[in-house]
C-alpha cells in the first residue's frame, strides 16, 4: 500500500516537473528577460551573458515597424540568427544583446539602393544600453530579386540591416564590423583603401593565406586587383548554398577578434552607467574639429583610460574628476597613400564619441582634439550642467533626443 502510494507521488512530481519545462519552453521569452537587472529604463535585455567588461554588447533598435511586438520577436530571431553561425556559435558567452523599445527617428535613408543610418543619432538614442556595436533593423519589404534589392549596409559600427532580406546578411555586416572585412563580390568602381585582411592583392600567389589550412586564392575580392581566399562565402553570396559559412579563413581572423582582449570592442566598457559627455567630431581634408557636446547619463563607449601613442587623432576630456580619453576613428581606414604622389590623405567623416564625464556640476571641462603629432587640433569649452545619477524605481529618465 505504501509503496503503491510513493509511486503515486512520484509520478505526480514528474507531471509537475513536464509542465513547468514545457511552460518555459513555449512561454515568450520577453517576460523571461524583463528583470530588474537592466541596465537603465527604456533598455530591455535581449540576452545577457554579462561580463560586460570583456564582452562584445550589440544594442537593437527598430526603424520602419509598424508594431512594437513584431521588433521585439525580430531581436530574438536576428540575435540567434547571428549565434548560429562560426565562429560566433562557439563564443555565445562573449555577446550580450539589447534592445531600445522606444522607435526614433535614426536618419535612416534607403534611395540610393541600400539603408545607411545617422551613427551619432543611433548612439543618442543606444547610450542608455551598455554597446559596442549596433543594428538598426530596418521593416521595408526588399524587392523580389537580388539585382533590386534593399541592401543592407554597415558604417561606424553602425549594421543597418533590411529585414526582408536573408538573415545571413547580419553576418555579412558583423564580418566587416569585427574582421574588418572588404567585400568579396566585385563590383565596378569599388576600391579597397585599406589592409582588408581577407583580400590580398598578390593575385596568384596569395601570401596572407598562409598558414590557415584548406584556403584558396581567387580572384576577385572587391575588384579584380584582388584575390579571395574562398570560393563561395558570407562576405560574397550568402543568398546561396555555397555561401552560407565565411570559409575558413575568414573564420580563423574572426575568431582572433573574439580571443583577443585588447580589441576595439573590448575595452573595459564600464558595467554601471553614468555622467557622460557626447561629443560630436567631423574631419574635412586634414582640418578636423569639435562640432557639438551634450551631456547626458548613461554607458561610454569605453573605459578609455590609455590611448596610445600612435592613434591617428585623440580625443581628451580634463576635469577635476581626472582625464577621459578616446582614439578617434582609424588610421587604416581614414589614410590611404596614392601611387602617384606617395602622400597621405584624410577622407571627409563625421563620428560620434559618447565618453564619461570627469567634470562636477558647475565645472568647465576642457574637451581637445589632438593629431597623431601631438598638436592640438580642436578645443572645446563645456560647462558640466549635472547628470550625476539615475533617477529612482518610478522616476522619469530623459532619453538623448534623436530627432
Amino acid at each position: 500500500m505504501f509503496k503503491h502510494k510513493s509511486y503515486m507521488w512520484l509520478f505526480v512530481i514528474l507531471v509537475i516537473c513536464i509542465l513547468t519545462l514545457t511552460f518555459f519552453m513555449f512561454w515568450d521569452r520577453g517576460g523571461l528577460v524583463r528583470a530588474p537587472t537592466e541596465p537603465m529604463p527604456g533598455c530591455v535585455v535581449v540576452n545577457d551573458n554579462g561580463d560586460s567588461d570583456n564582452s562584445i554588447d550589440i544594442v537593437f533598435l527598430g526603424a520602419n515597424y509598424d508594431s512594437v511586438d513584431e521588433f521585439i520577436s525580430d531581436t530574438y530571431v536576428w540575435s540567434d540568427a547571428l549565434m548560429s553561425v562560426e565562429p560566433y556559435s562557439s563564443y555565445t558567452g562573449r555577446f550580450n544583446f539589447f534592445r531600445v523599445e522606444t522607435f526614433g527617428d535614426y536618419g535612416c535613408e534607403w534611395n540610393e539602393g541600400y539603408i545607411l543610418c545617422n551613427t551619432g543619432k543611433v548612439m543618442r538614442a543606444s547610450s542608455i544600453c551598455p554597446h559596442d556595436y549596433f543594428v538598426v533593423l530596418t521593416d521595408i519589404e526588399g524587392k523580389e530579386t537580388l539585382a533590386y534589392w534593399l541592401r543592407s549596409s554597415y558604417y561606424q559600427k553602425v549594421m543597418a540591416i533590411n529585414t526582408a532580406d536573408d538573415k545571413l546578411v547580419l553576418a555579412h555586416e558583423a564580418g566587416h564590423a569585427f574582421g574588418d572585412f572588404a567585400e568579396e563580390y566585385t563590383e565596378e568602381g569599388s576600391k579597397i583603401w585599406w589592409d582588408a585582411p581577407n583580400c590580398d592583392s598578390k593575385l596568384e600567389l596569395c601570401p596572407k593565406f598562409e598558414g590557415v589550412e584548406g584556403t584558396d586564392c581567387i580572384q576577385g575580392c572587391t575588384n579584380f586587383q584582388y584575390s579571395r581566399a574562398t570560393k563561395e562565402g558570407i562576405m560574397r553570396d550568402y543568398w546561396i548554398r555555397g555561401g552560407k559559412t565565411y570559409g575558413v579563413f575568414d573564420e580563423y581572423i574572426l575568431e582572433q577578434f573574439l580571443l583577443s582582449s585588447t580589441g576595439p570592442t573590448l575595452e573595459n566598457n564600464p558595467i554601471e552607467p553614468g555622467s557622460v559627455l557626447i561629443v560630436d567630431i567631423s574631419c574635412e581634408g586634414e582640418n578636423c574639429t569639435i562640432d557639438s557636446v551634450e551631456e547626458s547619463y548613461g554607458f561610454s563607449d569605453g573605459d578609455n583610460s590609455l590611448v596610445e601613442d600612435s592613434d591617428l587623432l585623440k580625443l581628451v576630456v580634463n576635469g577635476s574628476k581626472g582625464e577621459s580619453r578616446v582614439k578617434v576613428g582609424d588610421s587604416t581606414k581614414l589614410f590611404t597613400e596614392t601611387k602617384e604622389f606617395g602622400i597621405l590623405h584624410i577622407f571627409d567623416f563625421k563620428e560620434t564619441y559618447i565618453i564619461k564625464n570627469p567634470g562636477n556640476e558647475g565645472e568647465i571641462v576642457d574637451i581637445e582634439l589632438y593629431g597623431e603629432d601631438g598638436d592640438l587640433i580642436s578645443s572645446y569649452n563645456y560647462e558640466v550642467n549635472g547628470i550625476s545619477s539615475m533617477p529612482g524605481p518610478g522616476g522619469d529618465i530623459t532619453i538623448p533626443s534623436v530627432s
